[in-house]
């Protein structure tokens, strides 16, 4: 499940996804108020990285994550899939949404294929998460995403603050991301067992909050459980190219 193949590269999708989901034609100017435990506002590139613990390819990848997820022009992100279960090792950190997601990029990324370590950058490029030099060649190529949103906390309330931007011609889909900061699992079973594993940002929901125009707005966000991160992906539906992202961390 490691073999990679060309990658490709590709714009933004004309069709609406998510069809049901409601789309927000909010306006008017962000609220003002001054962020509790901001982020910088930093251009973002997006690194999501498709593994599992039942993967033995999978520990040099995020190894390598977890360094990208000290660099703060990056949102990293380590997403685990659920179909390397059946192999004798069940990851209690993978979802049927995860590779739900990983097969949306796969049908426009990596040419139908889904395979572990991989690693989509800025949602239209992938590389093999494990190789270092390839993954660093690909940030280097990669320009910072062009919309950049601010997650912004006051007294316990949530919201993300849009800007107004009018390259954006059609809808695109807001995700809210929430993620652990850091687990350690001891896998019993499988290609991994008898090792401890660490992981880092490790994705816990993926939910649409609806969908975004360009329009300047401010929009609520569901609060993240105690001790989580959360980010928001501005993308062409679920496997298309990103155009912004923004993340909060608790405080220290």
């Amino acid at each position: 499940m490691t073999q990679h193949r060309t990658v490709l590269s590709g714009g933004w999708s004309a069709r609406l996804y998510a069809a049901g989901v409601t789309v927000l034609w909010l306006s008017g100017p962000a609220v003002a108020a001054a962020p509790q435990a901001p982020e910088p506002d930093l251009p973002m590139t997006v690194v999501e990285l498709f593994t599992s613990e039942g993967c033995s390819s999978c520990p040099p990848a995020e190894a390598l994550l977890r360094e990208l997820v000290a660099r703060p022009s990056l949102l990293a992100l380590e997403i685990h899939v659920d179909y390397w279960d059946a192999l004798g090792w069940k990851d209690p950190f993978a979802a049927p949404a995860h590779t739900a997601r990983q097969r949306a990029y796969a049908a426009r990324v990596s040419g139908g294929q889904l395979y572990t370590p991989q690693m989509v950058i800025n949602g239209h490029r992938d590389v093999i998460g494990s190789r270092r030099t390839e993954v660093d060649t690909l940030l280097r190529q990669s320009a910072p995403l062009p919309v950049r949103p601010v997650i912004r906390q006051q007294e316990g309330a949530f919201h993300v603050d849009l800007p107004e931007s009018p390259a954006v011609t059609r809808p695109l889909t807001l995700w809210r991301v929430t993620y652990d900061l850091r687990q350690e699992v001891s896998v019993g079973r499988g290609e991994n067992a008898g090792r401890r594993l660490v992981h880092s940002n490790v994705v816990r929901s993926l939910t649409v909050v609806g969908d975004w125009a360009g329009q300047a707005a401010s929009l609520p966000l569901t609060p993240p459980e105690a001790g989580q991160g959360m980010a928001v992906l501005i993308q062409d539906g679920s496997g298309g190219p990103l155009a912004g992202a923004a993340r909060w961390k608790p405080p220290e």
